[in-house]
């Protein structure tokens, strides 16, 4: 369900375009980690509409909608990318500014913090599909035709830390049927897997309008595909609310799934946020801010 793969990336300017109407066909999209130009190439070919793409192409977009329309499709496409849509007529452009790894320091994108027993994962504050390591996330569904649970993803102008300029992570979900969760997937490092040896523990900053627990997921480099167990430790974190609230959570409290299976600090690929309730339908919002790593002994203030 978490699927990663390593992609060298560059950055470019493309366009493409199809003529046609949009309202044609009924389109499907299931990729994960797919460059957004294929996607937008694909969702082109199968509504034979006009598509045109302006900025990066290569930023990788996770998505599975199965029969929707077209501009849907291109709408939640656009979430996981970070970018944006217009519509004219029976046309549609697409405008991606996000940089890809390698280009943060030029766009000024990077962390300022300087504590060094802190690791920033993610602050959300450019708004777009890419963290602080260089890495990517975006939303996942679960589930098949009409139980499908699904997330979607925005910023809000609104910080954990109260910054006037800051922004946190948006995910509404709705989780109709079995298996009754879905989320948001954050990859450290596009290039490499990120070793987190040195820290000893998650920390971030949540806040629900309905959610009341979460289900932490970490994955290392050992974990082979979306359903693997090998390399895969898990958390249940409880206890969120209407306010703020910062969390930590000892990297020895994951539980491997593996039966005797152990997870691998120093070589870590993704952490995991699933909206789950437990076996029951679930619809709300998650609030999400200051993802990062830490290392020796928490601040007297929260």
């Amino acid at each position: 369900m978490f699927k990663f793969r390593l992609v060298v990336v560059l950055c470019v300017a493309l366009a493409f375009t199809w003529s046609g109407h949009a309202d044609a066909q009924k389109v499907t999209v299931d990729v994960h980690e797919e460059e957004l130009a294929k996607v937008l190439d694909d969702l082109g070919k199968q509504a034979n509409v006009k598509i045109a793409l302006k900025g990066e192409g290569r930023t990788p977009v996770t998505l599975t909608l199965k029969e929707v329309d077209l501009e849907t499709a291109i709408k939640y496409v656009c979430v996981s990318a970070g970018a944006e849509y217009k519509k004219d007529g029976d046309a549609f452009e697409v405008n991606n500014p996000n940089p890809l790894p390698g280009e943060l320091e030029k766009t000024g994108t990077q962390s300022a913090t300087t504590d060094p027993n802190l690791l920033l994962i993610a602050d959300f504050k450019a708004g777009g599909a890419q963290n602080n390591l260089g890495g990517h996330f975006g939303t996942f569904n679960a589930g098949k035709e009409e139980a499908e649970c699904k997330a979607s993803l925005s910023f809000v102008e609104e910080d954990a830390l109260e910054r006037k300029e800051g922004k946190a992570a948006k995910i509404e979900f709705d989780n109709p049927g079995k298996p009754f969760w879905s989320g948001l997937w954050l990859c450290t490092n596009e290039m490499q897997n990120e070793d987190l040896g040195a820290y000893d523990r998650l920390v971030f900053r949540a806040r629900t309008e309905s959610l009341r627990s979460l289900v932490l997921v970490v994955k290392d480099r050992t974990a082979k595909d979306d359903d693997s167990n090998e390399g895969v430790g898990t958390i249940l974190v409880a206890g969120l609310t209407e306010k703020w609230q910062k969390f930590e959570v000892p990297f020895k409290d994951f539980r491997p799934k593996a039966a005797g299976g152990h997870l691998n600090w120093k070589s870590v690929r993704q952490f995991v946020f699933v909206c789950y309730e437990g076996e029951r339908p679930s619809k709300g919002t998650l609030y999400l801010d200051e993802v990062c790593c830490a290392k020796g002994s928490p601040p007297e203030k929260q």
